[in-house]
């Protein structure tokens, strides 16, 4: 039997939200890829260096990848933001739980701050389960108000 009769035949055995799952995270698979080709691109162009090799990319954090949730609050204010500043949130909450400027919450043991701009992103993350809650978003001024 060939490969290809192969595949058909594994493809057959799932069920269809399985297949449709499996095309979800391949997706994200491709895309981290290509976000780590980016970035070691930009690596080696800027300091000029040997070129970086994929064990030592994983070994330097590996490619876990956590899922998304974003609870209704926060999803509402982040749909009705200026397009380019919404796509800049986005960019920034696909980076969870890694990032550039992130704090805890004073007061809450389990909540951070993602700072994007002028803009704060409440969440919280459960790395046993690979999760990561978005709990709100909003202007700096007024989130703090509410925790």
């Amino acid at each position: 039997m060939s490969e290809r009769e192969q595949a058909k035949q594994i493809i057959d055995m799932l069920p269809e939200y399985k297949i449709s799952n499996l095309l979800l995270f391949l997706k994200r698979m491709i895309y981290i890829v290509k976000s780590c080709m980016r970035t070691i691109w930009m690596i080696q162009t800027r300091k000029r260096t040997k070129p970086i090799h994929w064990k030592n990319v994983k070994r330097r954090g590996g490619l876990r990848m956590y899922k998304i949730v974003i609870k209704k609050r926060a999803k509402k204010f982040i749909d009705k933001l200026p397009r380019n500043e919404r796509i800049r949130v986005i960019k920034a909450i696909e980076m969870l739980p890694n990032g550039e400027d992130i704090k805890k919450l004073k007061g809450h043991d389990a909540l951070l701050r993602l700072r994007v701009g002028e803009y704060r992103i409440i969440y919280t993350v459960e790395h046993g389960e690979l999760v990561v809650l978005v709990i709100d978003a909003g202007n700096r001024g007024e989130i703090y108000q509410r925790y």
